[in-house]
């Protein structure tokens, strides 16, 4: 079977998620009692991508697997 090539933006968006990840494990890490809502909105704060809005993060962190929201019951 035959892989998809991915695009130019597809390839930049999968690096973005990983960086957005990375940076999210890193302050886990460094504030391990801070909420996951705190960090993303630390990280949409920041400026250091391109996304500035807390769901664009929680969605690039989402994607990456690196966050995993939990469902309220």
């Amino acid at each position: 079977m035959t892989e998809l090539i991915l695009t130019k933006t597809e390839r930049m968006r999968i690096d973005q998620d990983q960086r957005i990840a990375k940076e999210f494990k890193d302050m886990r890490a460094a504030h391990p009692d801070a909420s996951p809502a705190r960090i993303i909105r630390s990280i949409a704060a920041s400026g250091k991508f391109k996304s500035t809005s807390f769901f664009g993060i929680r969605a690039a962190l989402v994607r990456s697997g690196a966050y995993v929201p939990t469902k309220r019951s």
